[in-house]
């Protein structure tokens, strides 16, 4: 794991791992889920902003703001 935030429902953890992955955790059930991305790069910092909207920072400099 190079990254991780807890989600605002308090439940639910995405973590940045390997390239092209992050992993959706629900820590009370300890259920998965693996997103498959194809940008090439690792999440390396995930900043939530608000209740709604993270802000990604990859291993190519790219940052990318996710609303949710």
């Amino acid at each position: 794991v190079k990254s991780f935030l807890m989600l605002r429902n308090g439940k639910t953890l995405i973590c940045g791992c390997e390239v092209d992955k992050y992993v959706l955790l629900n820590v009370e059930t300890k259920k998965y889920k693996i997103v498959e991305l194809k940008n090439n790069h690792i999440m390396f910092d995930i900043l939530r902003i608000d209740d709604s909207t993270f802000m990604v920072g990859y291993s190519s400099g790219r940052i990318r703001i996710i609303q949710y």
